[in-house]
């Protein structure tokens, strides 16, 4: 309550050479003499220690099942444990031994402490089932099949229970690497150890943090599970919607007394290999079982189309038709119905005699009509007495980038004010909206909707991106139409905190990308920094989720001195979080203020914002002094994502939580409203505190109107769309409204603020841009032979891609999009960059119709290459090649263009 503040801190050093420090701890071997055990045997454990001393033995699950303490005088012990019910599916054996220091010696600076843990599998015979299935092997597109399973348990009686089946396309599941799911290896498989064992020598002596995989008794946290059960990185699926796709289920069938139950399933349009999968379950017992089934007919019909074109793209397809009857056969194939493609040229009928167990083809030429959408083409094939229906679908794509258009403005006089909508869209590509009100919240709807349309969901976007939805939810109803309500704000939040989960890793921290075990430092501390945010609004936030987000914050404050600026400033980052949660790290932040010099801006002004919370006063802001004129001076990005306007928004809002009417504070958010109306902000960390520190601030002082007003807004047509007074607010959908300008009208005395938000795809080519980066794109045949921007190819020819990227200085993460022309299709990413740079980690995603390319840490040129081969003939547009800073999307390239013949 004084303000006043009390800390220690002590200095260890090791005075000649280099330090030794403590050592991680040693390691104790256990095995057991069985691999798997039932209720009622004993297992022999064998325990091998580095050194003698006093063994604590544990048994546990998620409880202590036994423990005994026994003096180890020999390197080797044999402990017997009694198996019991309590131990399924398993338990956990777990010895520690201590020793005394030794005060002179080679052991002076030895092991003092081992562990060790081994699985004890425990598992019976009663909890297994037995399926089998009884039912054809083959079958025919478009029929039903029915199959007879039977349950039983493992002395071969029938039991009653319940069984879930599926059938599924065996390539799906090949692609995937899906194995059938077997609830037995979940319910009774090897579980982790749920106790912590604990020492006090890391209080004594820190040296790492306390939860790592390496001294994990059980050999390892979520962070092992998760790569054993991805088995690795996952194959790409390149998805088609020309695909028919086998994929069946029947959720629970109940067999009857004599174990028996059937299910019918009536198969799409597919050919190919099927797999069957039954799961059942009967008391406490579990079982499945997976079988094949082949899917086709004596005649089949194989249409080849592009995976995507543009419109007015010109292309072959050719149509193959098999027959696996021992004699030749008549087959006629109609093409029945056409959307968004037209024939060029050809009668939509045709006949053809397939040579026994052979196969004719046929190609046909179609052009996709103007505007963008799911095209398709339905076709009849008949022989003999009977015909089957097949219908392939094609995306026709704009060949062109989605851009976005955001103005916002004050108008105070009366009178009819233009509103310009300045482009013209791709049709059905349009979307947008306009935000009216008599408050200035309605100019954010350009950050909000850049945040909010963002698409990568790396950590720093899912946090900059939920910002808005803790402070500014009446402003996001507004813009969203999905998230109309409170209800729905409020689970968008949920959804956000499930997947920041799923980024959280072992020890608390977070990881940049899913699947990833490395810790982001600063994007840890700032997910932090949202959940705290939400628990102080009283939103429902896991409590073992923050929990372990600030464990992870007091592992940073312990971070070397030697980690430079960057380091010091996301530990003033990290004591400022713990300070708004109600818990100042004093030592820490005394510490730290001895190297405030060597921070970066974001660092003091972090460090002195936990101050400021901790004392309740402004005076550690006001000994920030002249900082805010060398803002503009300094330096962007980095492992802290410095810019300007990001540390202007962490300086507000640490204002707005001490002193929400100081001149300082008002002073602040003149200025970023100021820039709203010119501007905005360029990073989506930027985007996203400037609303969090705005949202704050107009939510505590929101200015009363000078006077009362009614504004409405006029659309092309004369309808009024939208009218509002200064009690009120209104949105208006943009996304079906024609034409180049709306038209304001304003009466009264008051001012009305506008925000209008636009993005889709042009009708006309974007000329190329470099802003800060340059990417350029050049195709090269087999002979070596650049082509030129009209590139002509031969059907089947393969074609090497070089992208090179060109930063103007170092970029944190960039996006690239190669999309293809529609008579191409990637063959091979291949290795990718031609030479391999320490600092720059690639990311590559294969799509259906582009690659796309994560590359961080680039700071010079690079360049990467990939195959892709031409499978269609036809003329094609060729779609420019786009790359931009994931974190500051001014930075940012477009180039090329042009036409593709495929001969």
């Amino acid at each position: 309550e004084s303000g006043s503040s009390a800390s220690t801190r002590i200095e260890a050093w090791y005075p000649f050479g280099e330090g030794k420090g403590s050592p991680l701890i040693d390691r104790i071997l256990l095995s057991t003499d069985k691999d798997k055990y039932v209720p009622g045997e004993t297992a022999t454990i064998q325990i091998r220690s580095p050194f003698k001393g006093t063994l604590l033995f544990t048994v546990e699950t998620d409880k202590q099942l036994s423990r005994k303490i026994v003096e180890l005088e020999s390197g080797e012990i044999t402990i017997p444990v009694k198996v019991t019910e309590e131990m399924v599916p398993n338990a956990y054996c777990t010895a520690w031994i201590l020793r005394p220091v030794a005060e002179t010696g080679d052991e002076t600076w030895g092991s003092h402490r081992a562990l060790g843990s081994v699985p004890l599998i425990v598992d019976g015979p009663e909890n297994h089932l037995s399926i089998t299935v009884e039912g054809p092997e083959e079958s025919e597109p478009g029929s039903e099949v029915s199959f007879t399973l039977s349950l039983t348990d493992y002395r071969g009686k029938p039991i009653q229970g319940d069984i879930a089946v599926a059938e599924v396309d065996e390539g799906i599941l090949g692609l995937s690497g899906y194995k059938t799911p077997a609830p037995e290896e979940f319910f009774l498989g090897k579980r982790e150890l749920s106790i912590f064992t604990n020492d006090m020598y890391d209080l004594l002596m820190p040296l790492e943090s306390r939860e790592t995989p390496l001294l994990h008794p059980a050999g390892g946290g979520s962070a092992e599970a998760m790569y054993a059960a991805m088995g690795g990185l996952l194959s790409p699926l390149l998805t088609g919607r020309s695909l028919e796709i086998l994929s069946l289920f029947e959720g629970k069938i109940s067999t009857d007394g004599n174990g028996k139950a059937v299910v019918t399933f009536k198969l799409p349009e597919f050919s190919g290999k099927g797999r069957l999968m039954a799961v059942a379950t009967g008391g406490a017992a579990f079982g499945s079982i997976s079988r094949p089934l082949t899917i086709q007919r004596d005649v089949v019909l194989e249409p080849s189309l592009p995976k995507a074109v543009a419109p007015g793209d010109i292309f072959e397809s050719i149509f193959s038709v098999f027959s696996r009857k021992d004699k030749e056969e008549k087959v006629i194939v109609t093409i029945k119905d056409m959307k968004g493609v037209t024939l060029e040229g050809a009668e939509k009928s045709f006949e053809l005699t397939i040579p026994a167990q052979g196969r004719l083809s046929r190609s046909f030429s179609f052009k996709a009509l103007p505007q963008a959408s799911i095209g398709g083409i339905t076709f009849e094939t008949k022989w003999g007495d009977r015909s089957f229906i097949t219908h392939r679908e094609i995306t026709i794509r704009p060949p062109y980038p989605r851009i976005s258009i955001t103005k916002n403005g004050m108008i105070a006089t009366e009178g009819n004010h233009p509103l310009a909508l300045d482009q013209t869209w791709f049709p059905g590509t349009q979307k947008g909206g306009l935000t009216l009100s008599g408050l200035p919240t309605a100019n954010l709807s350009g950050a909000l909707n850049f945040l909010r349309s963002y698409p990568w969901g790396c950590l720093e976007q899912t946090v900059s991106s939920a910002w808005p939805l803790l402070v500014l939810p009446d402003l996001v109803k507004s813009t969203d139409p999905t998230l109309a309500s409170d209800a729905e704000i409020k689970q968008q939040i949920v959804d956000t905190l499930r997947q920041l989960s799923a980024l959280q890793l072992f020890d608390g921290s977070f990881t940049t990308w899913r699947g990833n075990n490395v810790p982001d430092r600063w994007g840890s501390v700032y997910a932090a920094h949202f959940l705290v945010e939400a628990t102080r609004q009283g939103l429902l936030v896991p409590e073992n989720m923050v929990g372990g987000a600030l464990s992870y914050l007091r592992q940073i404050l312990a971070l070397s001195d030697e980690e430079g600026a960057e380091g010091f400033s996301t530990r003033a980052y990290a004591a400022f979080v713990l300070s708004l949660y109600g818990e100042p790290p004093l030592g820490w932040m005394d510490h730290l203020q001895s190297f405030r010099d060597k921070m970066t801006l974001s660092g003091r002004i972090l460090l002195a914002g936990a101050y400021a919370l901790y004392q309740k006063n402004t005076d550690p802001l006001k000994s920030l002094g002249g900082i805010l004129p060398t803002m503009e001076k300094e330096g962007t990005m980095g492992a802290t994502l410095e810019s300007p306007w990001r540390n202007k928004a962490f300086l507000l809002l640490i204002w707005d939580l001490v002193d929400p009417l100081a001149p300082e504070t008002t002073t602040l958010a003149a200025e970023f409203m100021a820039q709203v109306e010119k501007n905005g902000w360029d990073t989506t960390q930027e985007n996203g505190l400037a609303l969090l520190a705005l949202g704050r601030y107009l939510e505590g002082t929101q200015t009363i109107q000078k006077g009362p007003f009614t504004a409405s807004v006029i659309l092309p047509n004369g309808n009024v769309g939208a009218t509002i007074n200064q009690e009120t607010r209104a949105s208006l959908n943009l996304d079906t409204v024609e034409g180049k300008e709306l038209t304001l009208s304003l009466e009264g005395t008051g001012q009305v603020y506008y925000g209008i938000v636009l993005s889709g795809v042009p009708e006309k080519a974007y000329e190329s841009y470099d802003h800060g980066i340059q990417v350029r794109r050049t195709y090269t045949n087999r002979q070596g032979v650049k082509l030129e921007k009209n590139v002509a190819v031969q059907h089947g020819d393969k074609i090497t891609v070089t992208l090179q990227i060109i930063p103007a200085g170092p970029v944190s993460m960039l996006v690239l999009s190669d999309i293809l022309p529609g008579g191409l299709e990637i063959e091979s990413t291949g290795d990718g960059a031609k030479e391999a740079l320490d600092t720059v980690n690639i990311r590559k995603e294969q799509r259906d119709d582009r690659l796309i390319l994560f590359v961080s840490g680039l700071k010079e040129p690079l360049e990467y290459t990939y195959t892709v081969r031409a499978v269609s003939r036809g003329s094609f547009v060729i779609p420019p090649v786009t790359v931009e800073d994931m974190y500051n999307p001014g930075i940012k390239s477009l180039y090329g263009g042009g036409s593709l013949q495929v001969q």
